[in-house]
């Protein structure tokens, strides 16, 4: 009995440890995707995972700035992570704790080292750094900070021999290259160190013939040292190494060249693709058209042409040179009419020698500029053609403000004459000869003061073999600048400069083959047939705002709404209502589009110009459209929801236009640059405007998920009032979602014209996000619901932490939609660390945050308009008050209630007077209004009413200066945010009186 007994307990316990074996073995574990649980971010930081929180996936630590993973020098520069680890049937995080330390930038110990490029292709570039009489001696590692402006792009590849890449930003704008075991000690005794790397980047973004960088070097082995970022004006025109031929004979410095300008140095038949302007009635299409190029020779007749030079080599040389005396006086002829008009005579010879005036394309070519403690910088490239061997020579360049000091590298700079305003350059050992062909050089040309344009320049060839010549002139008074402003890019975080508006970047003065309309076809409407471009109003006068008042406690945000609403009138395009608010502006633009046959005469004016930008205008549309929808009441309420509809609608109309076909969408109206060149009434221009596109063999995902983004939200908006414009819209979002997704790539590659004004730095991914969600609450379908989940994982955007919204930036507008929409955690926690981010970032002195210092205001007012949204979230957010009550500080901040003055024209206290903004500069007709207008004093004729102004400096500098754009532009996108923030306020405000 006894062994019986004992016999059930043991099978009981067999029987027990069995089951416990089935439920918990690691196998059963694996088969049901057991998960860890949360696993939740440090402070200062956040991850991303490979499978979530299920068995098997792997979290990285990802830091903040000024903050830095603890265990980084630990692990070798490779950032913490935890598994989900699974052991006996528990689950667990294997890995340190994730933390992020503060983590103070330390600055490079030596500045005085150099890049020189060496080797370059299309997609890349062999690069050597070097810091030689290095005054300390370094033995125990090394590491080197590179920055380069614009940034190298998110597919390069780095490689190197003799260092090793430890850090990269995202966009590779920084790397931190460190010592390898082999070459920690580079001390050479006495007190002194040499340091001599190369790498290799490959598949870089963009092929910038002067692109910036700049070299740091630190006495300490650091892994990451993206944190530190000098100022714009320490970086420098990298330097490009001569390649010399197998024969020792100097050739020309390897510098990457638009291919619209580059001849192939070959005696072999050659084909080269040209920009060429076809002129249609009232229009001009740029189209790219391959054609021989008559500047080479085939091989018969240069065959031929050598025998015959072999005979008479003496005649053959004086005939040549004849030739070319003749022909560069007629283009010189051709070349002073058109641009280069000349002012005062200064000197017929230049140390002796006889100069010829370069009247090639593009001899002077001012890329980006800079100021730093008060001067202006410029990046310029020069070019001489000499077309016959020419020895002891001088390259003169005649500028259109007095230069102070010229930093150069493939030449020798002589120093200035005529007070700074000629410059002359030198050979080197290398170049004593200067061969036939194109020899270019770069350098950089410090102007004194702050120059609101570029300055122009002539380029003379001079030289005592020469027997006839130029006298050298000054630019005449009209010719001294070049209309594109001076540009600032933003380095090391932030919205880059590029960021969009007038003159945010400076366009290339020569263009690589653009995507434009195609067929050309004659537009037969009375439209296009007509001479007339725009109307000056026959009576114009000045605008007199009128609001219904606000009655009862707090500010009148009804006046504000009014006259934001007021500026996108003024920004209207085509042909002007009968109802129209702003009477100083008449009809304009009217023949654009007739290249293609698209009526694009309407839309908006992007900023203090008359160029159109989808991009922005998209994004600006959606913004107003979903404050449109959410903050309905307050419009309703304040009166002004008859204005909205109706800016709304004509906005609608154009962006519907520009979609003529499934797979084709308009991206700009009107080359930039020449644009830029007017200042003067929009009802005035009459200058050729192109008309660019992208379509599925050059697609363009940012801009077509945006648009379609923008036309869901119509379809909403006008859902009850026009219904036909309503159904239209959805129409065409549907389509343009297609064409996003189904056709991917970045538009600034199908028109690369755009990258210099509104390339979208982020990708597309934020954009195909946000059209998904907007295609989802517009129809309801549930399709988009899972695309836009699907979109929302690949970006592990559960993880993200944002801390910018912009024309650019969806991401968290995308989370603030999507968590409204479906009310799920993954969309809700992102928002808090996005306001987390914000309301830490730095202010200035009157509070007002302070992100980018191209127009900060509208980052601000961005952040403020998501900060109000947020606190509408339901259920609430922990911390919703909290949000909504900085949103509200901010707004109030911008509108001067709390701080020095109003940044909005029209509105609150001491508010700017002299807005960059071309038609609000203008005085009254008949009155003429040329660029004399940029630089009149006194505040701007026409008030622009309720326009936000780029804004203050981190100092709280404010120049109430046209010239300024950077502080003092207006633009499309900078209302927007802040419109939809104020309807915000305004809907809290009758909240709180009912």
């Amino acid at each position: 009995m006894i062994v019986h007994e004992g016999s059930t307990a043991v099978v009981v316990k067999i029987l027990v440890f069995s089951l416990f074996l089935i439920l918990f073995s690691p196998l059963e574990v694996t088969g049901r995707s057991t998960s860890c649980g949360p696993l939740y971010p440090p402070k200062h930081g956040g991850f991303s995972c490979t499978r979530g929180s299920k068995f098997g996936s792997k979290c990285t630590l990802k830091c903040g700035a000024g903050y830095i993973d603890w265990k980084l020098a630990e692990n070798h520069g490779k950032h913490s992570s935890r598994i989900c680890s699974c052991s006996d049937g528990v689950c667990f995080w294997d890995g340190p704790e994730f933390e992020c330390q503060e983590f103070k930038c330390p600055h490079p110990n030596f500045v005085d080292g150099q890049l020189m490029v060496v080797d370059q292709w299309n997609e890349g570039f062999n690069a050597v750094v070097e810091f030689s009489n290095i005054p300390a001696e370094i033995t125990d590692g090394w590491s080197v900070k590179l920055l380069f402006d614009p940034p190298l792009g998110v597919n390069t590849e780095i490689s190197s021999w003799s260092s090793a890449l430890s850090s990269s930003t995202i966009s590779y704008d920084g790397l931190t290259l460190v010592n390898i075991n082999s070459n920690a000690d580079i001390a050479e005794g006495d007190n002194k160190s040499y340091l001599r790397i190369s790498f290799i980047a490959d598949k870089i973004s963009d092929d910038f013939a002067l692109r910036r960088v700049y070299v740091g070097l630190y006495s300490e082995r650091l892994l990451d040292l993206n944190c530190f970022v000098p100022a714009l004006g320490k970086l420098k025109v990298w330097k490009v190494l001569p390649i010399f031929t197998q024969n020792d004979v100097p050739a020309i410095p390897v510098t990457t060249v638009p291919a619209a300008t580059t001849l192939p140095a070959t005696t072999e038949e050659v084909t080269k693709t040209v920009t060429q302007p076809i002129t249609t009635k009232g229009a001009v299409t740029e189209v790219t058209t391959p054609q021989p190029d008559t500047r080479t020779k085939s091989a018969e007749t240069t065959e031929s042409n050598e025998e015959e030079e072999e005979e008479t080599e003496e005649e053959g040389e004086e005939e040549e040179e004849t030739e070319e005396e003749e022909e560069e006086e007629e283009e010189t002829e051709e070349e002073e009419e058109d641009t280069n008009a000349v002012g005062a005579l200064l000197t017929e010879r230049v140390d002796g020698k006889r100069c010829r005036l370069q009247t090639h394309k593009t001899p002077y070519n001012p890329q980006r500029g800079w100021k730093e403690e008060g001067n202006s910088f410029y990046s310029i490239l020069a070019k001489v053609s000499p077309k016959q061997p020419t020895p002891d020579w001088l390259v003169v360049i005649v500028f259109g403000a007095p230069v102070e000091f010229i930093e150069v590298w493939n030449t020798n700079s002589l120093g200035g004459e005529y007070e700074g305003k000629i410059w002359k350059f030198g050979a080197l050992s290398w170049n004593r000869n200067l061969p036939k062909g194109n020899f270019d050089m770069s350098f950089n040309a410090q102007f004194s003061g702050v120059m609101p344009y570029k300055p122009n320049g002539l380029v003379y060839l001079c030289s005592s073999a020469f027997t006839t010549g130029d006298p050298v002139h000054e630019l005449a008074e009209s010719s001294r600048f070049i209309s594109d402003g001076l540009t600032d890019q933003v380095v090391g975080g932030g919205e880059s400069s590029d960021s969009g508006g007038e003159d945010r970047v400076t366009a290339p003065t020569t263009q690589a083959p653009i995507v434009t309309m195609k067929p050309l076809t004659e537009y037969k409407t009375k439209r296009c047939q007509s001479p007339i471009n725009g109307n000056v109003p026959p009576k114009p006068k000045a605008t007199k705002p009128r609001w219904k008042k606000h009655i009862g406690k707090g500010p009148d945000y009804n006046e504000v709404l009014h006259k934001s609403l007021l500026f996108y009138d003024a920004q209207r395009a085509g042909v002007i209502p009968k109802f129209n608010r702003v009477p100083w502006r008449g009809d304009s633009t009217l023949r654009d589009g007739c290249d293609y046959g698209v009526d694009l005469s309407g839309g908006w004016f992007d900023a203090g110009d008359t160029v159109k930008f989808t991009f922005p205008f998209a994004a600006t549309l959606t913004n107003l459209m979903w404050g449109g929808i959410v903050y309905e009441d307050a419009y309703k309420d304040s009166a002004n929801y008859p204005h909205l509809l109706q800016a709304l609608r004509s906005a609608t109309t154009w962006l519907m236009r520009a979609h003529p076909r499934r797979y084709e969408l308009v991206v700009m109206v009107g080359d930039p640059k020449s644009d830029h060149g007017f200042w003067g009434r929009p009802e005035e221009i009459n200058m050729q405007r192109p008309v660019y596109k992208i379509d599925k063999e050059n697609p363009g995902t940012e801009v077509a998920a945006e648009s379609a983004a923008a036309l869901a939200a119509a379809s909403m908006v006008f859902r009850t009032s026009y219904k036909n414009l309503a159904k239209a819209a959805l129409k065409h979002a549907e389509g343009l979602y297609d064409f996003a997704t189904r056709f991917k790539g970045h538009y600034h590659h199908a028109v690369p014209l755009v990258k210099e004004f509104y390339k979208s730095w982020s990708g597309y991914d934020d954009e195909v996000l946000w059209a998904a969600a907007w295609l989802y609450k517009a129809t309801g379908k549930t399709t988009y619901l899972d695309q836009a989940k699907k979109q929302y994982t690949k970006m592990k955007g559960q993880y993200l932490s944002e801390r910018e919204m912009s024309w650019d930036k969806k991401t968290i507008s995308a989370q603030i939609l999507l968590a409204n929409l479906t009310g799920e955690a993954i969309f809700r926690t992102p928002i808090a660390r996005f306001m987390t981010n914000v309301m830490k970032m730095p202010t200035t002195p009157e509070g007002i945050m302070y992100l980018n210092e191209w127009a900060p205001n509208r980052y601000a007012a961005n952040a403020a308009m998501i900060a109000i949204l947020a606190s509408d979230l339901s259920p609430p957010l922990p911390k919703s008050d909290l949000y909504f009550q900085w949103g509200r500080d901010q707004l109030h901040r911008i509108m001067g209630l709390r701080g020095g003055r109003s940044y909005i024209i029209g509105v609150g206290k001491n508010w700017p007077k002299r807005p960059h903004h071309r038609s609000s500069s203008c005085p009254l007709p008949p009155a003429s209004c040329t660029y004399s207008q940029l630089g009149a004093p006194g505040p701007n004729p026409m008030t622009l009413f309720g326009a936000l102004v780029g804004g203050p400096g981190l100092t709280g500098k404010f120049p109430d200066d046209r010239a300024d754009y950077r502080a003092n532009e207006v633009a499309l996108d900078y209302n927007a945010g802040f419109q939809t923030a104020i309807a915000g306020l305004k809907h809290h405000q009758m909240k709180a009186a009912s």
